[in-house]
Parts: structure tokens; sequence; C-alpha cells
């Protein structure tokens, strides 16, 4: 079935969105914006993880990992989707705070969200705070509804080195009875 929602192709300018969650009727939940230093353990690894990601176990994330194909120059980190991320407000993921000081700029932006296995691109709004980073506006929730994902799945961020725009090949993975599969 055909999605209806309206995606943006990297010739469509997108709409203006608020510079600041503080600036706009966005109220984020207290829990999901306190972002643990939770990647101490990975210091020495090219992922970087958010806490709701650590219940994993260790040969879970190597799974993971290894059916992501992740282009070994490029960096990457792993989320968890909760309830909170498939809503159309309030949909706050964040993104771990070493990743982000190690390789996005330190200012709100645009970035481009793709699916290896699609053509389609969404243009989501990365917010720069200074207690929290992450991703949250009407494209993400779009992104989210787009690509069916669901509360467990597992994404994996990979940031695309030598684009010209900012732009990152989210990998899915589902667990489906005891081991993950890659979603196409």
């Amino acid at each position: 079935m055909a999605s209806t929602s309206k995606k943006y192709n990297c010739k469509t300018k997108p709409r203006k969105e608020p510079q600041s969650l503080n600036s706009s009727s966005c109220h984020v939940k207290h829990e999901e914006i306190e972002e643990d230093e939770s990647n101490d353990r990975y210091a020495d690894s090219k992922f970087y993880y958010s806490r709701n990601v650590n219940r994993l176990t260790e040969e879970e994330k190597e799974n993971v990992l290894n059916l992501a194909s992740i282009q070994p120059e490029n960096p990457a980190f792993v989320a968890a989707l909760q309830k909170s991320h498939r809503q159309r407000q309030n949909n706050f993921l964040v993104v771990p705070s070493r990743f982000a000081a190690d390789h996005l700029q330190g200012r709100t932006q645009e970035i481009i969200l793709c699916r290896s296995s699609r053509n389609d691109k969404w243009r989501v709004r990365y917010y720069y705070m200074s207690y929290t980073r992450g991703f949250q506006n009407l494209q993400f929730f779009r992104f989210v509804h787009d690509n069916k994902l669901r509360e467990g799945d597992i994404c994996v961020f990979e940031l695309m080195k030598g684009a010209k725009r900012v732009t990152m090949t989210v990998h899915v993975t589902r667990k489906v009875g005891d081991r993950f599969v890659l979603l196409g």
C-alpha cells in the first residue's frame, strides 16, 4: 500500500520549524531528555548507544550491528524506539550526547534521514540544547509512520561521511521470536 504522507526530496524546501523546543508548544517528558553517559562502557567503540538500548545483551547488540552493515568509516548510534516516539507530538528521540559532541555541529539544524532500502528522504529537525540533543518534529513522526516502526524496534543511525548535507541512513531491526531481523 502506498503511503499518502508527503515526503521531501532534496529539491523541496521544508517547512520552517521552531528553532528551540522552549519556543514551541512542545513538552518533553523529563525521563526522555535525561541521557546518562551510558556511552562510558563503549568509549573504545565507533558506536554510541542510547540509554534505552542498555537492556540488550552484548550478543544482541553485536547481532543488531552485524545486520545493519555499517560502513567502517561511518560513526553510528543505536536507539530503541519507545511508545512516545510514535506520537505526532512529544516524540523526542534523544541522540547520545557523546555522538552529538563527536560528530554533529553544536547547533539546531536539519538532518536528512533515509533508508537504504527506499529512495525516500525525510528532513527532520535536530535540536541542540544545553541539556539534551535529539530529533523532534512532524517529519520525524512521518519517518516513523512511513516506515511502520514499532515500539521496541532498534534503529541504527549511520552518519554518512562525505555527504553534502548532514545525512543519516537508518537501519531498523526488529526482534522476531528470539532473534533480530533487518527490516527492508
